[in-house]
């Protein structure tokens, strides 16, 4: 049943070696049967050994293909790899080593190639379109000393920036950056596919990898007869005998035994070969028969009688009677067959007799393998079963998988001699398959298979041996397995003849073994002959059709290689339909890009590595597939995986893809890698392209981790000069000495030429046109542009873009042209050439020559109309390329619409990338339209950025239009810079512009300005400054501009100058005359304004008063526009001045004339006339238009407005909002404009939170509080007693804070907003400003700086702020220096001399606290009073009803009550502020809470207990963030005597003090968490109504529980935590309590301890806390344990029992009891008196059964009592007996009795153990072993050491019969 396996592991059609009786396809072998028969004539003589010695080769590497004469001569076929290769056929690559070519393009050679294809490995410095190297060149192309010098080009650029990442324009159709290895290229060679020469198993198979999973497949279930059994592998018979049951037994008996076996193996053969239904009879009857004979050997008959039956077999077929033969005779190979039975499954009569059970297949081969080999036929057996097992378990079929346990089976197997299982061992050291890899092993394994007959084992051997050169041998084996019909074998022999290795080259006998394997269906060889057909080799012609069949049959096979080239065929279009074999019927289809894609995704899929390489160049290029430069990277980087010997071609790919991505670091990685890893005779052309590519990144300065070594460039491409005379190498040599490097070498230009010259005459384009440039640069002596024109001329013949561009310039400027004349045609072709391939220039001078022609042709407006029509053309694709003379010439035609449409959007585009390049020209055009806000925003900065750019790159009037920008925009300072600048440009010093920069210097210098006029503020940072020039100088400037260049607009400012006697002497006379000449040559305004103010005013001598004369001037300078003449009109008719009658119709129309032209001044006096006749609207409106335009009093006046707004009663929240947001917008405006008393209003606004509070009005309205600017009486008493100081601290800083802390951040934000309105204010010189803002940062505790400016308003005379600086120096803050009794005396000074209220509650603080003077409470008590009487001080009645509570002052009144008093005065304080007093409040809560009893009467109350008032006062104190108030509420609350709702209050309350860090909050809240709450709910009362008749039980189960806590040990310890941080003892106790018993946290005693040590000592600062003794209980009962420690145990026991309650000291008693028992620690022994407390104890009901285990030790010992076992057994008893009551108690609430209850536990395995001694040992009562024995084992259980150690010991003395 299958014991000899099938040839191969993986068969041709992919079916299962196991399985391969049940394909529809035949296996190997009898396939082969025909091919022999055919070619019995020829093939079998020419594969005999003596045959084949005669032809064997001399030579291992003879090649002798002989191609077309026409083609290419084939490549050097590959040399045989070395067997540790055996891997890489499985990644096999496409090409040989030494490519033919190295082009990109997957062409098939043809016979019309005329010669190889450049290689193209060698990078060389491109053209401006090369992304990676277009700026090297640049510099070179834009030199201007020629008249060939290409314009535009920038000139910043080095020949070695090789890293470049540019993306320019690609201007060649060919780039050199662009270098594609070619090793992924369609060759002619099929050998150069694939790696032939490793072994049968490891070469070209139909899966293209081996894996364990292909050698071990999983099987199906087998659909008829199981597998052959006893099949052998070596049979080859031709003529099979009959079949005769008599001959049959005769052998049988004749022969003993052990042969019996091969008898009926060979007779089941000779059957199965005759296959007929006589002779399976015969067989069957045999076997029948057989078993009947005493020396049968019954075993291998059972076997085959259940064959028979199971196959129908010369019986009926009967499955089921088979299996139950089979189970019925149990042996080894009945066990093995059916283990395959199970593992296959068997059907019949089209129902399942037996499934598929692997489990139990596994268990039946397992039973099969573990006999003991007793003969021959057990042998194979177990061998089979062995490597069934081992297939079972490598691939996890029916049991776990195993790989170890596998490869044992496998290798006993082997050692069984089962062939099958040899050679896969054999495979797996080939290949080293879970387990080293040893090539000498595998040689060894398959030659025991391969003499076993094994055929794949024979073809695996041979191809080793041929691995390891030894031909002869190899070859003999190969044939070997060729005769036993394996197609590897054929396809392995098939190479070698073709190739000629090791034999002598026969292209005959290679197709014969392709063919034949080919006819067995081999992929392989289909791939391989595929490729014969398709290039006509062997001697074969070419037969396309027969080709792609070839190859489309081996890649639908999944073969990767002719997946790849099945690709390759689609992608060239090589797939043809034959309609005959002349070349006319052919028809070739075309390219299908997409449907090569998929053929190479599925040969990359199959580890090829060529196909990764193809996948990254379609990537990379976009061929049947989308750009995806990512994508394209993965494959080139999957393919340099591995050792196949194009890691270096791809890594080269890899490298420029990436150095196209700008990704150098990498890039240059990948180089390194090639040129460290390559193989020079094998990856030449890689390394030399890696060596030329490095030492281009050593050129370049700025690529990371690439070191900047020009040395190391130069020798490298030095090297390669010398060595390969590589023109690109030339080409960068000649750079390197043509830019120069400082310091290593200098510029030679004549070197650069020469290495130039070799690159050009090479054949280097680029070379070419750079000895052209050089020429036409004059940089080769004797040599000009003359000279140039004609390698010009020859680089643009082969197409070089720049050189046809320069070519142009030469025609256009008549370079080397007749006459010099300019040929403006042929520059027009050229340039028309240059622009087609992509250079912008070229294109951008075509426009100009259109614009020329256009000019030269004005006569002619069709003709102009055409060329500026083709100019404009021109411009668009030359601005599209980039090109910035066009994009500035066509961004202005579209801002003018001169012959456009006007776009101003798409003229700042335009004029926006000219200016990218630095056309200063754009850069001013764009700046103008940024200044006007033309086609974009306006923005003055970008603006002046623009003109500044443009200034810097030399045009002249870039100055003039940043000086107009800053003068329009009021920055008169830098106006004037800027006109100075403008002034000195030589190049607009005559024209207009030129002019007035001079005219502005000259009236900035003497603030002649119309502006300044109306703002006289604008010139006062010029006049600062001392920049301007002098007087006289600006004078002598309008002088020369309006007498010698009679410039008109210097008219009126000279005569200014003259009026007020500015650089000149005063004359009026001449200033009436200028301004006369101004007035009458410009009709100047201003001129006439001045004249009016001269004859009206009567000041000016020698200029008599002319009021009609001066109305008239005043009249036309108003009627002209001027506006401050329209205001004095307005003025002169409101008031009645110049002999004019009052009239306020005419002075409101003079006002609203000049208001339209926005003067702020009319407006705010129309604004005031509109209030005299009670237009409040109007009115409004007219001082928010005077406002807007800067009108100081008009903002102020208007923030006052809006916020008297926000008293009006019944406004909503947004309303009000609305409201101040206005009043804050003008009060800032005002502000900015530096009016202080608007400061002042919008400090006091931010100080009050306003804007907080009104923001947050509709969410807390019921809780706001009005924020009055801080008084002294508010912020006094930051040096009292530690409670109140907390209390009002936290109440001032955080007041409001109920509303979280998104309010808490915006009043903080306001009062910082108030503080700046403040400090600016007093930097103005508001005294009141000063204060405020002192008091702002005293408010925030910043006292160094509200110090500050207390001194100085106090240096001014403010009496506040001299009480504060007294306050200061007694508590030393701010910086100043304690000294309270200086402090004390000031403040006496202020409150008696200067009646400084404010300092009243100050001097009270200082006599209570002793502070500056003694300590006097009477003293303290009278100020306070005062403080009281005079401001209501909320805590001046507090401080004083504190000093009654604690006694310390005696009332007015003797018979009156101190608490009473207190009482009173508490009340005073809760009633002085409209917000409460908190601690006022909570006093009072406490004091209603338990009431005030009468002294002289104790059943009487002077204040009654009123707990709802205490609720209602502590509610209120917890409002106000008393966090005293919240934890006596919350621990109220929480009590059961409240309803749900208020313990959940409570709750709430308590929270919130643990959040605000009340320690003892913490606690109690932490206490709860440990605990949990629960809380019983009762039913309503209608339903107790309703249910009142209902039973008891009923009513019960109405109850519901509701969990208020839960418990939660997480936050229980977080909150212990938070607690003992603040040190508080019981908290800090309970975590030594979670560490010690790891709750929530993992138990850790050390840190138990060390907070049990600190919560010790933070108790005895605590005299008083109730939880004292449990500490120390608890950590003596841990020191105890430790011998060590027990003197400080035994102390704390007593410490313990001293301040433990009176109910719990019997705790601490039983420890020192039996500290003096036993005497521990050292402590005097006595034992009689501590006996009898125990024993005292022990009677005792609830705690007694601490102590029994105690007592019981001390009867049995005689331990201060008499010995007495019997009692003592009594006391051990009762331990036991009483355990268990503990489990059914109450939790206990004290931690030291729960942690005893813990202990019981032991006590309980102590008193078992002794009492099974008793029962053992027979003491005081009965011997019984039984009962003691049960006793050892719960003690064992219960943790009882010695019990487990008894047991041990009883265990290791009962022997097995016992």
């Amino acid at each position: 049943m299958g014991a000899k396996p099938s040839k191969s592991i993986i068969d041709d059609n992919g079916i299962s070696r196991v399985n391969r009786s049940q394909s529809t396809k035949k296996n190997d072998r009898s396939s082969h049967q025909p091919y022999y028969q055919r070619k019995t004539s020829h093939l079998k003589q020419a594969l005999t050994p003596k045959h084949r010695s005669e032809k064997m080769a001399t030579s291992a590497n003879h090649n002798a293909s002989s191609p077309s004469p026409s083609l290419p001569p084939p490549p050097s076929p590959s040399p045989p790899l070395p067997s540790a290769s055996v891997a890489t056929a499985a990644t096999a690559t496409a090409l040989n080593d030494t490519p033919i070519t190295c082009t990109t393009e997957h062409k098939l050679p043809n016979k019309t190639t005329a010669r190889q294809p450049e290689p193209n490995y060698m990078l060389k410095r491109s053209s401006p379109s090369n992304e990676c190297y277009d700026s090297i060149k640049s510099k070179k192309m834009r030199r201007s000393n020629s008249p060939s010098t290409m314009a535009g080009f920038s000139s910043n650029s080095k020949h070695q920036s090789v890293a470049s990442s540019s993306s320019n324009t690609d201007y060649y159709s060919y780039s050199k950056s662009n270098i594609s290895s070619g090793w992924t290229t369609l060759s002619n060679d099929p050998f150069s596919q694939i790696e032939a020469s490793t072994s049968a198993f490891t070469e070209i198979t139909d899966q293209s990898t081996i894996s364990r999973k292909s050698l071990y497949p999983v099987l199906e279930t087998a659909t008829s007869a199981p597998p052959s059994y006893y099949d052998d592998p070596s049979s080859s018979m031709t003529h099979v005998p009959g079949i005769s049951t008599l001959d049959m037994l005769d052998t049988l008996n004749r022969h003993p035994q052990q042969s019996h076996h091969l008898i009926v193996k060979e007779a089941y053969q000779r059957a199965q070969q005759q296959n007929d239904e006589d002779g399976w009879h015969q067989f069957y009857n045999a076997i029948h028969r057989y078993m009947s004979l005493p020396s049968s050997y019954k075993s291998i008959g059972v076997v085959y009688l259940a064959r028979c039956l199971m196959l129908g077999l010369g019986v009926p077929a009967n499955v089921e009677r088979g299996l139950n033969l089979l189970k019925s005779h149990q042996s080894c190979e009945t066990a093995y067959a059916l283990g395959r039975c199970y593992l296959d499954g068997y059907l019949a009569a089209d129902r399942e007799i037996q499934g598929v059970d692997k489990k139990a297949a596994f268990e039946c081969l397992k039973n099969a393998s573990e006999y003991e080999p007793a003969n021959e036929s057990m042998t194979a057996a177990i061998g089979e079963a062995q490597c069934s097992l081992a297939r079972m378990l490598f691939q996890g079929e029916g049991v776990e998988q195993n790989t170890q346990a596998a490869l044992s089976y496998l290798m006993k197997s082997a050692d069984n001699n089962n062939i099958y299982a040899q050679f896969l061992i054999g495979v797996h050291y080939e290949r080293g398959f879970d387990i080293a890899q040893d090539l000498m092993k595998a040689k060894d394994y398959y030659g025991k298979s391969a003499d076993g007959g094994f055929p794949d084992a024979q073809a695996a051997l041979g191809s080793r041996l041929i691995a390891e050169a030894k031909y002869a041998h190899g070859i003999e084996w190969l044939e070997k397995a060729v005769q036993m019909g394996n197609s590897r074998a054929h396809v392995q022999l098939g190479i070698l003849y073709d190739k000629g290795e090791g034999i002598q080259q026969n292209s005959d006998m290679a197709l014969l073994h392709y063919k034949a394997a080919v006819e067995n269906g081999n992929h392989a060889a289909e791939y391989i002959l595929g490729l014969v057909y398709y290039f006509g080799r062997l001697g074969r012609q070419k037969n396309h059709k027969e080709a792609v069949r070839l190859i489309r049959q081996s890649a639908m096979a999944g073969l990767p290689y002719a997946q790849r080239v099945l690709g390759q065929l689609y992608q060239l279009g090589s797939i043809v339909s034959d309609g005959g074999n002349s070349p006319e019927n052919r028809l070739r289809t075309k390219k299908n890009e997409r449907e090569a894609v998929r053929w190479f995704k599925r040969a990359a899929a199959g580890k090829d590595v060529c196909a990764m390489g193809i996948l990254g160049k379609c990537h990379e290029q976009g061929i049947g597939v989308e750009i995806d430069l990512e994508k394209a990277l993965g494959f080139y980087a999957k393919a340099a995986e591995g050792d196949s010997p194009y890691v270096c071609n791809a890594h080269i790919d890899q490298a420029l893809l990436l150095q196209k991505m700008a990704r150098h670091a990498d890039a240059f990685r990948l180089y390194r890698l090639v040129l460290d890893r390559g193989v020079p005779e094998r990856d030449g052309l890689a390394i030399d392209t890696a060596r030329l590519s490095i030492a281009r990144y050593h050129l370049c300065r700025d690529v990371a981790h690439v070191q900047y070594d020009p040395l190391l460039a130069h020798s490298m491409l030095q090297s390669l000069v010398e060595t390969s005379n590589s023109p690109h190498a030339h080409y960068w040599l000649g750079s390197i000495y043509d830019e120069g490097i400082p310091g290593l070498f200098e510029i030679d230009r004549q070197k650069a030429f020469q290495h130039f010259l070799i690159a050009a005459n090479a054949g280097d384009n680029d070379a070419t046109f750079l000895v052209a440039y050089m020429m036409s640069n004059h940089v080769i002596p004797l040599k000009g542009p003359a000279d140039a024109f004609p390698w010009y001329q020859k680089a643009a013949a082969k197409g070089h873009p720049m050189s046809m561009h320069s070519l142009g310039l030469c025609y256009y400027k008549g370079i080397a042209q007749p006459d010099c004349k300019p040929q403006l045609d042929a520059a027009l072709e050229w340039f028309d050439k240059a622009a087609r391939l992509g250079v912008a220039e070229a294109t951008a001078y075509m426009a100009r020559i259109h614009l020329q022609s256009m000019v030269a042709n004005a006569s002619q407006p069709q003709l102009a109309q055409q060329h500026f029509a083709k100019a404009v053309q021109c411009l668009k694709k030359a601005a599209d390329k980039n090109d910035a003379y066009a994009q500035r010439e066509l961004g202005k035609i579209y801002l003018t619409g001169k012959g456009l449409t006007t776009d101003y959007r798409m003229a700042v585009d335009l004029l926006g990338k000219a200016a990218a390049k630095n056309d200063a020209e754009a850069i001013t055009f764009l700046g103008d339209c940024y200044h006007k806000g033309t086609g974009v925003v306006k923005n003055m900065e970008i603006a002046v950025e623009h003109y500044l750019r443009a200034a810097t790159l030399g045009y002249p009037y870039a100055y003039s239009a940043c000086a107009e920008l800053y003068y329009g925009s009021g920055n008169m300072e830098l106006a004037y810079d800027y006109y100075v600048l403008a002034s000195q440009e030589t190049k607009i010093a005559h024209n207009r512009i030129g002019k007035t920069a001079r005219m502005m210097v000259a009236r900035l210098a003497l603030g002649l300005v119309p502006l300044a006029q109306t703002n006289p503020d604008l010139l006062r940072s010029l006049a600062a400054s001392n920049k301007t020039v002098t007087a006289e100088a600006a004078f002598d400037m309008l002088s020369r501009l309006a007498i010698q260049d009679q410039f008109p607009q210097a008219f009126q400012p000279l005569g200014c100058c003259y009026l007020h006697g500015t650089g000149t002497v005063t004359n009026p006379l001449q200033a009436i005359f200028w301004f006369r000449k101004s007035a009458e040559e410009l009709d100047d305004s201003i001129a006439y304004f001045n004249l009016a103010d001269m004859y009206g005013s009567g000041r000016l001598p020698g200029v008599p008063v002319d009021l009609r004369l001066a109305l008239s001037y005043l009249k036309k300078s108003a009627d002209m526009g001027y506006i401050e003449a329209q205001y004095r009109m307005g003025m002169i008719y409101l008031s009645g001045e110049y002999g004019v009658r009052v009239d306020e119709r005419s002075a409101a129309n003079w006002f609203k004339l000049s208001a339209s032209k926005s003067h702020a001044e009319s407006i705010w006096m129309l604004s005031r006339m509109a209030a005299l006749i009670d237009q409040s609207e109007l009115e409004l409106q007219y001082q928010k238009t005077a406002a807007s335009l800067g009108h100081v009093l008009s903002m102020r006046v208007l923030g006052q407005r809006y916020l008297e707004q926000l008293d009006v009663p019944f406004l909503n929240a947004l309303m009000q909002q609305e409201y101040l947001e206005e009043a804050l917008k003008y009060l800032h405006m005002a502000g900015d404009a530096g009016d202080t008393e608007s400061l002042v209003l919008l400090g006091k606004t931010y100080n009050n939170c306003t804007k907080t509070k009104i923001k947050f009005s509709a969410s807390s309205s019921t809780n706001q509080h009005h924020h009055n600017l801080p008084t002294p009486s508010n912020t006094h008493s930051s040096f009292c007693d530690d409670d109140v100081d907390d209390d009002h601290n936290k109440h001032d800083d955080n007041d409001d804070d109920d509303e979280g802390e998104s309010r808490f951040q915006c009043e903080e934000d306001e009062k910082n907003l108030a503080i700046e309105c403040f400090e600016k204010a007093s930097a103005l010189g508001d005294i009141d400003a000063t204060v405020y803002a002192a008091e702002a940062w005293y408010e925030q505790k910043q006292y160094a700086a509200a110090l500050e400016f207390f001194e100085k308003a106090a240096s001014q005379g403010n009496v506040l702020a001299r009480f504060f600086c007294a306050r200061y120096c007694i508590e030393g803050y701010g910086g100043s220096q304690l000294d309270p009794e200086k402090g004390f005396q000031e403040l006496l000074i202020c409150a008696n001399d200067l009646n400084c209220v404010h300092a009243y509650n100050t001097l009270a603080q200082c006599y209570e606290n002793g502070i500056g003077t003694a300590k006097d409470d009477q003293l303290a008590y009278e100020w306070y009073a005062r403080a009281a009487e005079a401001t209501r001080d909320a805590e001046a009645f507090y401080r004083i009803a504190q000093m009654y509570a604690q006694r310390r002052i005696p009332p007015e009144d003797p018979t009156a009550d101190k608490d009473m008093e207190a009482c009173k005065f508490y009340n005073l304080a809760v009633n002085a502020t409209p917000d409460n007093h908190g601690r006022s409040c909570y006093q009072l809560g406490l004091y209603y809470l338990k009431g005030i009893p009468n002294p002289s009467d104790a059943s009487s109350f002077l204040l009654s207990p009123d707990i709802c008032l205490s609720i209602e006062y502590l509610r209120t104190a917890a409002d106000l963030r008393v966090q005293e108030a919240m934890l006596q509420l919350g621990i109220l609350f929480l009590n059961d005597d409240y309803s749900l709702e208020e313990q959940e209050e409570g709750l709430s309350l308590l929270q919130r003090a643990a959040q605000l860090g009340l320690c003892e909050a913490q606690f109690e809240l932490g206490l709860l968490y440990h605990r949990g709450k629960e809380v019983i709910v009762q039913p309503d009362d209608q339903e107790e109504q309703l249910q009142k008749n209902a039973e008891q039980e009923e009513e019960e189960e109405d109850e519901e529980e509701c969990i208020i806590i839960p418990q939660d040990f997480e936050k229980a310890y977080d909150l212990f935590c938070r607690s003992a941080v603040q040190k508080h003892p019981t908290a800090t106790f309970y975590l030594g309590i979670y560490h010690q018993h790891g709750i929530f946290v993992a138990p850790d005693l050390a840190i138990a301890l060390e907070q049990f040590e600190i919560s010790v000592e933070l108790f005895d600062k605590y005299q008083g806390a109730p939880d004292r003794w449990q500490a120390e209980f608890t950590l003596a009962r841990i020191l105890h344990h430790d011998v060590e420690s027990r003197a400080r145990a035994y102390q704390l026991f007593q410490a313990a029992h001293l301040h433990a309650p009176k109910e719990f000291q019997f705790l601490s008693e039983i420890m020192i009891a039996r500290y003096h028992l036993y005497g521990w620690a050292n402590v005097d022994v006595q034992a009689e008196h501590a006996a009898a407390t125990l024993i005292r104890f022990a009677q005792e009901e609830r705690y007694g059964y601490r102590v029994y285990l105690q007592v019981g030790l001390c009867f049995e010992h005689g331990l201060g009592v008499d010995k007495n076992l019997r009692q003592a057994f009594h006391w051990y008893g009762e331990v036991v007996s009483k355990a268990h009551l503990i489990d059914q108690q109450q939790p206990q609430e004290i931690l030291p009795m729960m942690l005893l209850d813990e202990e019981i536990e032991e006590d309980e395995a102590s008193a078992m153990f002794n009492l099974a001694e008793f029962y053992r040992q027979g003491i005081v009562v009965a011997k019984d072993i039984n009962k003691a024995d049960n006793l050892y084992r719960l003690a064992a259980r219960k943790g009882s050491q010695a019990a487990q150690d008894h047991l041990s010991f009883m265990l290791q003395k009962t022997n097995l019969y016992d």
